[in-house]
C-alpha cells in the first residue's frame, strides 16, 4: 500500500508545484521588453517604481490573454464550416441537426470577448488584429447560424422537398 502511496505523489507532483510566471511588460517609453523586477529600463533607462511595474505586468497579461483566446476562437472557423455543411445536408435529408445550435455557442463566446476584452487600450500591435479576428469568426458563425435553417426552411423542389405552404395550396385547388 505504501509503495502506491508514493507513486501517486510521485506522478502527480507536477500538479502541486505553482507554475512558472513569465514577469516581462513593454516599457512604457521605448516599448522594449523588460523584466517586472527591474528598477529601470535596460535600454532607455527610464525609472520604474514597483506599482507602475505590477500595473504594467497586468495589462501586458490581460492583453496577452486576449490575443491569445482570440487565435483560439479563430480556429473554430473550420467548425463553423462543418456546421453549415451538415446542416445543409440534414435540410436536404429532412433530418433534424442538433448542430444548429453550435453557432450560438460560437457567438456566445465572441460576445464574451468582446465584453472582456473589447474596450482594452494598449499599443500592442496584435491586440487590433485579434478584435479583427474575433469579430470576422463572429460573422462567420453568424453565416453559420442562418445558412442551414434558411436551407431547411427554403429547400428547392429538385431534391424532392417542397416548400412549406406548397402543399395546402395545392389541396384547396
Amino acid at each position: 500500500m505504501k509503495i502506491f502511496k508514493n507513486l501517486s505523489i510521485w506522478a502527480f507532483s507536477f500538479y502541486q508545484e505553482k507554475p512558472t510566471a513569465i514577469r516581462f511588460f513593454p516599457c512604457p517609453s521605448c516599448n522594449e521588453t523588460i523584466s517586472a523586477e527591474a528598477n529601470n529600463c535596460r535600454f532607455c533607462h527610464l525609472p520604474i517604481d514597483a506599482a507602475t511595474a505590477e500595473r504594467l505586468l497586468l495589462e501586458n497579461q490581460r492583453v496577452t490573454n486576449a490575443v491569445a483566446s482570440a487565435n483560439s476562437f479563430r480556429l473554430s472557423v473550420s467548425l463553423a464550416a462543418l456546421v453549415v455543411f451538415w446542416g445543409i445536408i440534414d435540410g436536404l435529408t429532412k433530418g433534424s441537426s442538433p448542430a444548429l445550435w453550435l453557432p450560438l455557442v460560437g457567438i456566445g463566446y465572441g460576445a464574451l470577448w468582446l465584453y472582456r476584452y473589447g474596450s482594452l487600450t494598449t499599443s500592442d500591435v496584435d491586440y487590433p488584429l485579434a478584435v479583427k479576428r474575433v469579430k470576422r469568426t463572429m460573422l462567420i458563425w453568424l453565416l453559420a447560424l442562418v445558412l442551414p435553417w434558411g436551407n431547411v426552411k427554403f429547400n428547392v423542389t429538385e431534391h424532392g422537398v417542397t416548400q412549406p405552404g406548397l402543399a395546402t395550396q395545392e389541396i384547396r385547388r
